[in-house]
């Protein structure tokens, strides 16, 4: 089975050494093959160390519980993931791959063991060669080539690859593909590494001299002489070749692959083959249904689906097939273009479903808000009326309000008149008071200045001076009509005996001090005359006997001369008082009219502020209801412009609601249009849509329009007149171009023998900076660089002629996350992009008629 089997280049060879094989061990062994074998087919035997017992070694043994090792080798390739630097590596393990892991993983395990993976671009064998070596532990070594990569260059990474195996010892297995191989010089170098693990001339003697040195002690220990050459080349080449598997991946499309198994028998006689035959259904349907599960598609539909996508990928191999057979043009259709039929559903199944419902959810918003502004209309044409009549209501009550404030400001007017009036009288009689006070005060001021001197020869005297008088017992006559008058003033009996009397009253002289002048009577006053008028009693005839009797003379004259004045002054005095008191009760009276003018105003002015207030309120609610009436009037201008849209609203929300009923199927077909169409003309394009995959959406009872057209799915009219102005033709067939273009996922690459869509491109990309490259240019890959760094549309022309291969991370978009920036490999740099867009970078082939561009460039999607 390995020698024969796995070598044969289709399966219905391999079923026919199986029936061969079965009828061999029938005839000479009486049995079958699945009488020896658990499995007539899928037979596989792996030594995976299955059981996780510490210590437990790994049998070699046919695998029966098939379920045990997809689930092993799942929980294996996700500890990949979680170690790998390269991002996850989205593989699915369905059978074929499971069968080939496990072919590969022997290989790798086996003692030179070598392996050749037959396959199209994109079948797996770069990813599932990746996870064998994990599971052998092995480490993984590739080469980068680039625009200046040469044999120099290619001998230099064998040179690094035999460091690692024969003087690290490190197990390594050397993944090359044919797009690697830029040289015959390359594949004879590999031929001499499978056939005698040796390429000559590779090492120079001093560097050989370097790795006998660093082999000296392994050498050693092996038992070899580290001085003979010739056995520490044979050691370190023995270490080379225990150490290195060689897993070389070449597709079995055109020439060179025959050219390599007749001029490089080494390469076939010397390695495993293995066929990586098209994915069959049921690898297609696993693949699809594992994508599916995080998906946002209907778990309804989602059986259905893989069942279309599956038989959607049989359509395009049979139509290719026939175009080859009509036209002679050759169309691969990869496992790549599948696993973009499948990711391209899911997500453009998302975007437009996303958008649909977001149309779907404006109509049906917008239609609400018509029902809701009808409905307001009303609302707000009963409100109208309320607020009229609050209006006209508070218009009466300012109306009423306005009378009331009239007759207040007519009475406080009044009042304010007579206030002033009264004031100005009472400001006169003020006046007149103060003169007639100010007369009394002068006249007795007269009699102040005697009385004063009086006064002040009295507070001269003291007890002994009162004593000098008492003690006279026979005083003089002048002392005695002194004491005399004196008494006569007191109104006491005017003789010398009462004079002694009042003299032996320690409050004599208080009491003349504070004697009440104003009391004086008339009659008391003619006495006092009759002592004042005589010449004798004159103070300074007194002073010369007594001093004390002189100061008591000056008293009794004082107080007859302030008499006299007194009964002058008296009247006035009763005047000034009448007139003060009459004063005082017209300035009450006045103060009461100012305070009730002040009640009055204050009245007023709180009936102007309820006044304004009540103004101030109808205004607003004027205003309000002004501003009501606008809006009312603006809505039922809106309700009736839009009377007519109403209509086309409920139209296109149902034909929306339709649409996204009919995006399960809708989505798939254009899914596949996208992954699939470009190559193909417009003939096998309709032909494809409307006998293919329309009737098997249809089939399998997936919603879906089944009047659908791929340009009016995706385009907007508005995009698709602009791409017409910018020069795009305007037939059906471009228009689908375009969209490929500005809507695939994957980079295009545009068949363009009369320049039409690279005119296009450069007037569709003239706002965002578009960048030119040409490869045959010298500074081309420093435009690329500066392009992907910025974020700048790309447009690489004539590209016939292949493209470098240090390009290919960028061609696949193999982008990855570097310091939290995306970052892309181009050539041996790392390059952070700020944005990347759809169509950056474009790439335009310049191939005429039937010739197709090269096959390396499996990333693109041919328009």
């Amino acid at each position: 089975m390995r020698v024969f089997h796995d070598r044969l280049a289709s399966e219905e060879d391999r079923g026919e050494l199986l029936h061969i094989l079965d009828g061999v061990l029938d005839k000479t062994l009486q049995m079958g093959v699945k009488d020896i074998c658990r499995a007539e087919k899928d037979l596989i035997f792996v030594a995976l160390p299955f059981d996780s017992t510490p210590g437990a070694e790994a049998s070699y043994d046919e695998v029966s519980d098939k379920q045990m090792l997809k689930t092993f080798l799942t929980a294996k390739l996700e500890e990949y993931n979680e170690r790998s630097l390269r991002g996850r590596m989205p593989v699915v393990l369905f059978k074929d791959a499971i069968e080939h892991c496990c072919r590969i993983f022997r290989i790798l395990c086996l003692p030179n063991g070598h392996a050749t993976l037959v396959g199209v671009g994109g079948s797996g064998r770069h990813s599932i060669t990746l996870f064998a070596c994990f599971l052998a532990d092995q480490q993984c070594f590739q080469i980068e080539v680039n625009r200046d990569y040469g044999h120099p260059e290619f001998q230099e990474d064998l040179k690094k690859l035999y460091n690692a195996t024969g003087v690290d010892g490190k197990r390594t297995t050397f993944l090359l593909s044919d797009a690697n191989i830029l040289s015959e010089s390359f594949i004879e170098d590999v031929h001499n590494m499978l056939s005698s693990g040796e390429v000559s001339n590779l090492f120079t003697t001093d560097e050989f001299s370097a790795i006998s040195a660093e082999l000296e002690k392994a050498a050693k220990a092996a038992g070899v002489n580290p001085s003979n050459r010739d056995a520490m080349h044979d050691f370190f080449l023995s270490r080379v070749r225990e150490n290195l598997h060689i897993v070389f991946c070449v597709r079995p499309i055109g020439q060179q692959l025959r050219d390599y198994c007749r001029n490089y028998p080494g390469v076939v006689n010397n390695t495993t083959i293995d066929w990586f035959f098209p994915w069959p259904e049921d690898a297609l349907t696993e693949v699809a249904a594992t994508f599916l599960v995080d998906s946002t598609v209907e778990v309804e539909h989602r059986q259905s689906i893989t069942q279309v996508v599956s038989a959607a990928h049989a359509s395009v191999i049979a139509e290719s097939e026939r175009m080859f057979a009509e036209m002679k043009r050759r169309n691969y259709v990869t496992p790549t273009k599948f696993l973009e039929l499948v990711q391209g559903y899911i997500r453009l199944y998302r975007e437009k479903t996303e958008e649909v419902q977001e149309l779907v959810h404006k109509l049906t918003v917008g239609l609400h808000k018509l029902v809701e502004t009808r409905a307001q209309v009303e609302v707000m044409g009963t409100e109208l009326e309320r607020k009229k009549e609050i209006v006209a209501k508070k218009q009466t009550e300012c109306q009423d309000l306005l009378v009331v404030i009239v007759e207040k400001r007519s009475v406080a007017d009044e009042q304010k008149k007579q206030v002033e009036a009264d004031s100005d009288r009472i400001s006169k009689e003020e006046v007149e008071t103060k003169i007639l006070s100010e007369d009394a005060r002068r006249d007795l001021a007269k009699a102040m200045p005697a009385l004063e001197a009086a006064i002040d020869a009295l507070e001269k005297l003291d007890k002994k001076s009162v004593a000098e008088v008492k003690a006279y017992t026979k005083p003089p006559d002048l002392v005695v009509k002194t004491m005399a008058a004196v008494m006569t003033v007191m109104e006491k009996t005017p003789s010398w005996a009462q004079a002694k009397v009042e003299l032996n009253d320690p409050s004599f002289l208080t009491k003349v001090k504070n004697f009440d002048k104003d009391s004086i009577s008339n009659n008391t006053l003619k006495k006092i005359e009759k002592f004042t008028k005589d010449p004798t009693f004159a103070p300074n005839n007194v002073l010369k006997v007594s001093r004390a009797a002189g100061a008591l003379c000056m008293w009794v004259h004082a107080m007859q001369m302030y008499a006299e004045v007194y009964r002058e002054v008296e009247p006035k005095r009763l005047r000034l008082r009448l007139a003060e008191e009459q004063l005082e009760k017209k300035q009450m009276d006045l103060l009461a009219s100012t305070q009730r003018l002040q009640d009055i105003q204050q009245r007023l002015e709180e009936l102007k502020d309820q006044y304004n207030a009540s103004i101030r309120t109808k205004d607003e609610l004027n205003a309000s209801a002004e501003e009501l009436k606008l809006k009312m009037e603006r809505a039922e201008s809106l309700i009736a412009g839009l009377a007519g849209e109403r209509d086309r609203w409920e139209i296109s929300l149902a034909q929306s609601t339709e649409k996204l009923k009919a995006l399960p199927g809708d989505c798939l077909v254009a899914a596949a249009f996208m992954a699939y169409a470009g190559p193909f003309n417009a003939d096998y394009r309709k032909r494809l849509v409307t006998q293919s995959w329309v009737p098997l959406v249809s089939t399998f009872n997936i919603p879906h329009n089944p009047h659908f057209d791929f340009a009016d799915f995706l385009a907007r009219p508005i995009d698709v007149r602009q791409w017409n102005l910018q020069g795009l033709p305007s037939d059906r067939f471009s228009t689908e171009n375009g969209v490929l273009v500005t809507m695939s996922r994957r980079w295009p690459l545009m068949i363009d023998p009369q320049n039409q869509a690279t005119k296009w491109i450069r007037r569709l990309e003239a706002a965002n900076d578009l960048r030119l490259v040409d490869p045959e240019t010298r500074n081309y890959m420093r435009v690329i660089t500066t392009a992907v760094e910025n974020g700048k549309p790309l447009l690489m022309e004539r590209v016939q002629n292949g493209i470098d291969p240090s390009l290919e991370s960028l061609l696949a978009q193999r982008i990855t996350d570097v310091g939290g920036s995306p970052s892309i490999r181009i050539g041996e740099a790392t390059v952070r992009g700020k944005r990347w867009g759809k169509r950056c970078p474009v790439v335009a082939s310049h191939k005429l008629g039937k010739e197709r561009p090269n096959a390396n460039i499996p990333a693109f999607n041919d328009a």
